[in-house]
């Protein structure tokens, strides 16, 4: 939700795995090697590591992946101030599909996150009635294939499991 309206968060952590015990002073440990018993028993997402040992990694894949959001957020004025409009919202688990889009260039982008673990596919028939003309998507980030359907102007979108994807929406010239 990083791409969503309003101020991006990343708690200190997040990008090394660190999961904490919830509970305010179990929420985050620091980054040095532990010796907390209560921490030490955590299981980290995205590394074999425990935080008996020093956490302070750029090669993880999580601090990779919020690094590349970064940028893609810093590229685009459209993530950082557009206009949020929604396209779809599965009823369950599924996609949630919504632009940004940046009134002062035009420029939108499309971002879809698929929270079930199977692929879901969507058919997105409100983006010309939110003014949106585009007809070619380009995939900026993660992992998805939007398709226009040239008849009714349509956009199919197909995601896999437990993904997301950021596109860029452009018109042909």
């Amino acid at each position: 939700m990083l791409f969503a309206r309003g101020a991006p968060v990343i708690y200190s952590g997040d990008e090394q795995g660190f999961t904490g015990d919830g509970h305010d002073q179990d929420a985050r440990e620091d980054m040095f090697k532990s010796k907390v018993a209560v921490y030490n028993d955590n299981r980290l997402i995205g590394s074999d590591a425990s935080t008996a040992e020093d956490n302070f990694d750029p090669s993880h894949p999580l601090y990779r992946s919020l690094g590349e959001f970064a940028a893609l957020y810093r590229a685009h004025p459209a993530l950082r101030r557009g206009e949020q409009i929604s396209h779809f919202a599965a009823e369950t688990a599924g996609i949630y599909a919504f632009s940004r889009i940046d009134v002062q260039s035009g420029a939108a982008l499309l971002v879809a996150i698929n929270s079930a673990d199977t692929p879901q596919n969507a058919r997105l028939s409100t983006l010309k009635a939110s003014g949106i003309t585009a007809d070619e998507p380009g995939l900026l980030l993660g992992d998805g294939q939007a398709v226009r359907d040239a008849a009714s102007g349509d956009l199919q979108l197909h995601l896999p499991p437990l993904s997301f994807a950021v596109w860029g929406l452009y018109d042909k010239e």
